[in-house]
């Protein structure tokens, strides 16, 4: 695996964690959702 998508799989778990401990605003969750499912970004 590329250093881009170790790093993409890595802020994306960390995300999760975020979420599930209330660190992350939830109105702006599908908008996160969205940018993270396209292959060139991540957020």
């Amino acid at each position: 695996m590329g250093e881009w998508k170790q790093r993409k799989e890595y802020f994306i778990n960390r995300l999760k964690r975020e979420l599930k401990e209330g660190r992350v605003d939830i109105d702006i969750l599908p908008l996160l959702e969205s940018i993270n499912e396209l292959e060139n970004f991540y957020t």
